[in-house]
Formats: C-alpha cells, sequence, structure tokens
C-alpha cells in the first residue's frame, strides 16, 4: 500500500493526501476526514518521505502556491489536482511564503524535478520579468497578466481589476452612496492591489468624492493628479475608526495582501464594521454579491426566508411570457395559485440583459375580487411600482389572446385603483389597446414634494449642481418632467440617477425628458426609477403630455403623439381622465429554472 493508493481510494490528490497527513490548513476538514478514514481503514503507516511527498516524476505538473495563508487557493488546488489526475498526471504542489520568489523556485525544480509544466497560483510581475527567460516548459499564471512580457511559454488567466473596481464604485454611487472607504495594500505598479486602488481612485476621481488613505497609498494617488486626504496606517492612526465613527465612511474595499501585518490590521478594522454595521469587503467577489444586493434595493420586504433544514432538491421551472410595447418589454408571470411568494428575489435575476431573459420588469398575474385580474408590477431592481400604463395594455393582450377573457374590454386591479383597458383585435388577436388611466394630479403634497405652492410646475431645483426647471406630476407613480432643446443630448445616463435620488423625491421618481415638436407632438426620453433609461414609459408619455399642457405647450382635449425610443404612442388628456394607446405585441414564451 503506497501514499498513491490511498490518494485514489480517497478520490484526492497524492499531494492533498500529504498535506492532509500534515493538518495542512488549506485542506478541509471534510477531505482531511475522510484521507484519515482510508489511512487508518487500510492500516497505512506513512513514513517520513510520504508525509511529505512532492511528486518528483518526469509526469507531475508543479502547482506554485504563493501564500501560505491564502486560502482563496485551496479549492482550486484540489480541482487542478482532480483534472490532472483524470488526464493521467499527477500535481506535484508546493507552497511559497508570501515575499518569497516563486520564479527562482520555479527555476529550481526545472533544474532538479524537470515538471512537464508549472501552474503559479499568485505571483509578483517584477520576478517574472527578471527570471523568467531561464524556464522553457509551458506555464499558466493566476490572479496576473502575463500580457505585457511577451514570454511564449507563459499564459496567463485573470480579471481586469481595474476596470473591475471601478465599477463597483460606480455603481455603489450610481444608487446614491457618497462616502467610501479605500485601504490598498502593495503599491508597486505589478501588483494586482495596485490595479484594484487605481480602479477605485479612477471612479472616485470621476465622480468627484473625498477620498482617503494611507499615507504611501495616498502619494501614488496623488502622483496620478488626484486629491485624496491622508490617513495613518491603521496600527499607527486611529484616524480611519474616528472617520467610521462621524459616519463618513458607507463602505470600506480592502484591495490588501495576506501579509500578517495587513491582516491583522483588516482583522481589527472588520470588527468595528461590523459592529457599526459598515459593510467591509476583501474582494472583487464580495464587492459584486454587494452589487447584486443593492441592485435588488434588499429590505425586509423583498427578502425571501430559505429553511435551510428543507431546501429544494433541484431548480423548478417557471413559464412565462415575454411581451413588449415600443420596446417596453416586461415578463409576465401566472400566479393565480399564490406559488410566487417573492417575485422582488426573481427581478435582478430574470430581468438580466445578458443572464436572464432580459425585461423592464416583471408582471405579476393574480386572482382579483374587485376586477377581471390582479397586476402586481415590479421594477428590474426588485422594487415594487404601483402603475404601468404599457404593461396594462400587454396585459390586456395575454388575457384575451389566452382566454382569460372574451370581452373586449378588461378591468384590472393595480396598487392606484381599477384601470379599464380596451382592447382591438385582428383575426382574434389583439393588436392594440387603449387604458383609461384615471385623473391626472399636479397636487405638490401628494406627490411628497415640500414646497408651499400647491402645484410643481416650472418650478427651479438644482441636481447635480446644474439648473432645471421641472413639472412634477401623479399619475399613480411620481414623475419628474423636464423639457430641454434637444433629447438626444441629454447625458442621461449620468443625470437620471441624480433625478432618481434626489432630495427632493423621499420615493425616488421617474424622469421624463422632453421637447415639444408642435402642439400634437413631443418628443420624449425616460429614466425610470429602478430600472434606468427604457425604450418607453406609458405612465411617462401621460405625464410628460400632462406637464405640456401645465406649462401651455400642448392642448388639452386632443390626440397628442408621444415619441419614445421605442416607437409612438398616443395620449388623449382631459379634465376627467387620461388615455394611453398603443400597441400591444408578444415577443415569446418560455421557461426559465429559479
Amino acid at each position: 500500500m503506497t501514499i498513491k493508493d490511498i490518494a485514489k481510494l480517497s478520490g484526492v490528490g497524492v499531494a492533498t493526501v500529504s498535506r492532509g497527513l500534515n493538518h495542512h490548513p488549506d485542506v478541509s476538514e471534510d477531505t482531511r476526514r475522510k484521507v484519515l478514514a482510508v489511512v487508518e481503514e487500510q492500516g497505512f503507516q506513512p513514513n517520513t518521505n510520504a508525509k511529505h511527498l512532492k511528486q518528483q516524476t518526469s509526469a507531475s505538473v508543479a502547482v506554485i502556491v504563493k501564500g501560505t495563508m491564502n486560502m482563496l487557493f485551496a479549492d482550486l488546488v484540489e480541482r487542478c489536482q482532480q483534472l490532472l489526475q483524470d488526464a493521467g498526471r499527477d500535481a506535484a504542489v508546493y507552497y511559497l511564503d508570501e515575499d518569497a520568489n516563486e520564479v527562482a523556485y520555479a527555476l529550481q525544480l526545472c533544474r532538479e524535478r524537470k515538471p512537464l509544466g508549472i501552474l503559479f497560483l499568485g505571483g509578483d510581475l517584477e520576478f517574472f520579468q527578471a527570471e523568467f527567460g531561464g524556464i522553457s516548459v509551458p506555464c499558466v499564471l493566476l490572479t496576473n497578466s502575463a500580457r505585457e512580457l511577451d514570454f511564449p511559454n507563459l499564459s496567463s488567466l485573470t480579471t481586469d481589476d481595474e476596470e473591475a473596481a471601478r465599477q463597483v464604485v460606480r455603481f455603489l454611487a450610481d444608487r446614491g452612496h457618497r462616502h467610501i472607504g479605500l485601504l490598498g495594500g502593495n503599491w508597486s505598479c505589478t501588483q494586482i492591489s495596485y490595479r484594484r486602488v487605481r480602479g477605485c481612485q479612477k471612479a472616485l476621481d470621476e465622480l468627484g468624492f473625498r477620498l482617503y488613505a494611507t499615507d504611501g497609498t495616498a502619494r501614488e494617488i496623488e502622483r496620478l493628479g488626484t486629491s485624496v486626504e491622508i490617513v495613518g496606517k491603521l496600527g499607527r492612526d486611529n484616524r480611519v475608526f474616528q472617520l467610521l465613527e462621524d459616519g463618513k465612511i458607507d463602505y470600506v474595499i480592502l484591495t490588501g495582501s495576506t501579509e500578517p501585518e495587513y491582516i491583522r490590521d483588516f482583522i481589527r478594522l472588520n470588527h468595528r464594521c461590523v459592529q457599526l454595521g459598515i459593510p467591509c469587503l476583501t474582494s472583487l467577489d464580495t464587492a459584486g454579491a454587494l452589487a447584486d444586493i443593492l441592485e435588488s434595493r434588499y429590505n425586509q420586504g423583498n427578502t425571501e426566508l430559505v429553511d435551510i433544514c428543507h431546501l429544494r432538491q433541484h431548480r423548478e421551472k417557471l413559464p412565462f411570457t415575454k411581451m413588449q410595447t415600443c420596446g417596453n418589454d416586461y415578463i409576465f408571470l401566472e400566479n393565480f395559485d399564490g406559488r410566487i411568494t417573492c417575485p422582488e428575489s426573481l427581478c435582478v435575476t430574470f430581468c438580466h440583459r445578458h443572464y436572464g431573459v432580459g425585461a423592464d420588469g416583471i408582471i405579476l398575474m393574480e386572482r382579483s375580487e374587485t376586477a377581471d385580474v390582479k397586476m402586481r408590477m415590479f421594477n428590474s431592481d426588485g422594487s415594487e411600482g404601483k402603475m404601468a400604463g404599457n404593461a396594462l395594455r400587454c396585459l390586456g393582450k395575454y388575457l384575451y389572446d389566452n382566454g382569460f377573457s372574451t370581452k373586449g374590454t378588461v378591468t384590472v386591479e393595480t396598487g392606484s385603483g381599477l384601470r379599464s383597458v380596451t382592447l382591438y383585435t385582428t383575426n382574434g388577436k389583439v393588436t392594440s389597446a387603449s387604458v383609461d388611466m384615471g385623473k391626472a394630479a399636479l397636487d405638490a403634497s401628494g406627490l411628497k414634494f415640500p414646497i408651499a405652492e400647491p402645484q410643481v410646475v416650472d418650478y427651479p431645483v438644482r441636481v447635480a449642481g446644474r439648473p432645471y426647471r421641472i413639472t412634477c406630476v401623479d399619475m399613480g407613480n411620481p414623475h419628474c418632467v423636464v423639457f430641454c432643446e434637444r433629447v438626444d443630448d441629454v447625458d442621461i445616463d449620468f443625470i437620471g440617477p441624480r433625478f432618481e435620488h434626489a432630495p427632493y423625491f423621499p420615493e425616488r421618481t421617474n424622469t421624463e425628458f422632453v421637447r415639444v415638436v408642435n402642439p400634437s407632438t413631443i418628443k420624449m426620453r425616460v429614466w425610470e426609477r429602478g430600472s434606468g433609461e427604457t425604450m418607453a414609459c406609458g405612465t411617462g408619455a401621460c405625464a410628460a403630455v400632462v406637464a405640456a399642457v401645465a406649462n401651455g405647450l400642448c392642448e388639452k382635449g386632443r390626440d397628442i403623439t408621444v415619441r419614445v425610443k421605442g416607437g409612438e404612442l398616443i395620449v388623449h388628456y382631459t379634465d376627467e381622465s387620461v388615455t394611453l394607446t398603443g400597441d400591444a405585441k408578444l415577443v415569446y414564451t418560455g421557461e426559465i429554472e429559479y
């Protein structure tokens, strides 16, 4: 019985057996117990060489792990061993200290062990630049980029750390966060932490945020032309902790290394962040998870409680129908049996344009005691809206085309009251519809706009440091209309979220940027709260017409064409109601796992 036999019986690599026998910290407790159980069952007595085995055959691939305390590589090591074992190869795993020269060690391995290839888990580009030329076997470097080194036998696999960090900070800023702390690690330009801090610095600089950094990090940031306020290192200065206590920092993104001194500082900082309820992110993956949470507007009402003692054995399939009008698309889900208990939790993944079905929101169809159907509308971020004019027309088509109603008019219960949808059919299918949207309101108190005037019409405000004149309309959901000369010139990705989260709107707002082309035609772009810019917005089109009439730019009581990015809508505004007319189209039906 040899250590190779033990590895085969345990279902792990030889090096994993060796590390398990030596109680190496990167081997999981379950794996260690499995290995020791096989050892005991077989009566195996490892000798010193076996216990400290590092494969030396020419059929082995060397795996050099930089950082004995780095737990991030544990799963990678075991997976690599399994893949190599499946290919008939063994993995020789070597662990180096954080400050060791991994390239010099690899050169020694090539001379003494002659590996088939080398996988570097972590590495310092300065060492590669200086000494890698002496290595001839194929090599792969993980977590750092070898693109600029130009060695034909060196490949690399990594992420764009700089851009990823930049996007994380921009995402936090777009959601209204204005205090973000940043603690950096090694600032050598060849280090990962340098690129992460640089990405964060770029985003903060673009947004005009105040940046705090330790002295060494601050010098490098100032060298890039960005102003920064210096705070001392954690072990010597309590300024960072004072910033936390004073509420100056909402999130901390740590980009440092696994050096013992840094880890001690991190533990101390993380402990205080936990006490104060401040998220302390230790990797871009964690930051990405936080971004998902923020995108879903996490709160007690939209978070599903899961019984971990009775988890599902497999994913379930959910039938859906995707519909659109003027490019404003929704995922329609039947929930007449109440099986969907937390639709908010589905929104971010289902509505994602790349990782899900892709839509501006989700429409839940439920039973109603007062109408033909009840409609619940959820934005792509999981927040629930009370009204969606375009979705109402699509809902009317869904009910008629699928046999739920044979009438030419259907009634719908919404969060803003009952609404009536008139259907127009061709060859037995609905092609367009009109919705009675109810009365429009310009009442400032109803909109919770904090001014003394009874209406918010052509009212001066400042958003993102710029002056605007706005008109606010309540269409069952809040709208802020801004008239401008050219809607195509509006930087809506910049100004849209700033209007949405402006302090004038405690419940956030939808924002329409409008140009009146003539008394019967207007052009509009819209930023919807919870969804961003959309191709069209039914309630937004209605609000734009009401605002145009209130400002004397259009006439009440006539059909007005609203041109949006995805097509045209017709709005008819009177003292009694607002009617919205447009097409309604089926995109496709399908099933999605959740």
